[in-house]
């Protein structure tokens, strides 16, 4: 079957057991010099498996040198970048629980979540995002500039190297709270063994392979669009973020994905 020709049997002798293993196992198994594509300048820049690794590693050393560790809380409220999933990578290897907040909630419901959670810290993606958990997180970096709060680039020069940390599949790797709609949005719980199993499973569903392009658009502060980007990780493959919802078409036609995931709204 093309699963165990394309995920089992490259993994049996280093199957992943938790979301760091995911990190590590993947970056040591597949270096290419497009790991990811970012669109900046109006162009398309591959990055390097290196230069990502490199991020996650230095985004994990800073947060344990602001004391986050082992399961503490961070959040992300931002649409999908590259710091996105370096941050994410980053909190999974110091074993801390990251909170994604989706980027289009309102104020009150972003500063509760950042609150109910007890997140150390939050990683925002601008301005905008930052003003919602203003006062609320006790420590915000950003990844575009804005003011008054610490960009992403400066707050990656803060550690060397990430501590070590003994992460387990029944350890928690997220909390990803519910809308809402039906009352308080609750914090739903999820383990690295929960993640993993749905991202080794996703592969065997869609035949993802090394030479697939995965253009990630869906919001990673939703669970499909992370497994998805998971397993298109742990498969090797090459992920490109859209620049938002509304440009999906324009970046269909750029970089012209092989695979990717979507709900009936966007066909």
């Amino acid at each position: 079957e093309r699963f165990n020709s394309f995920c089992y049997i490259r993994s049996v002798d280093r199957e992943p057991r938790t979301l760091a293993d995911v990190f590590t196992i993947g970056v040591e198994r597949h270096p290419r010099p497009d790991r990811f594509l970012r669109k900046s300048g109006g162009a398309w820049h591959p990055v390097s498996t290196e230069a990502f690794a490199r991020g996650v590693r230095s985004c994990a050393a800073a947060l344990a040198s602001i004391g986050v560790g082992r399961g503490d809380r961070v959040a992300i409220l931002s649409y999908n970048r590259l710091e996105w999933a370096q941050a994410d990578y980053a909190c999974q290897l110091l074993g801390a629980a990251d909170v994604p907040v989706y980027a289009t909630l309102p104020a009150d419901q972003a500063a509760f979540i950042v609150r109910d959670s007890g997140a150390k810290a939050a990683f925002v993606e601008n301005a905008e995002q930052a003003a919602k958990v203003a006062g609320v997180a006790p420590r915000v970096v950003s990844f575009d500039p804005a003011p008054g709060v610490e960009p992403f680039e400066a707050f990656l020069k803060r550690g060397s190297e990430p501590p070590a940390a003994t992460v387990g599949p029944d350890d928690l790797a997220t909390l990803i709270y519910t809308s809402g709609t039906s009352g308080v949005p609750k914090g739903v719980m999820l383990t690295h063994g929960n993640l993993v199993s749905n991202l080794l499973a996703s592969c065997a569903a869609i035949d993802c392979r090394p030479e697939d392009l995965l253009l990630s658009f869906l919001p990673l502060s939703h669970s499909f669009e992370r497994i998805f980007d998971y397993a298109l990780f742990w498969t090797g493959a090459s992920i490109a973020h859209a620049e938002h919802v509304d440009k999906v078409g324009d970046n269909l036609l750029e970089v012209r994905p092989t695979i990717m995931g979507a709900v009936p709204r966007f066909y």
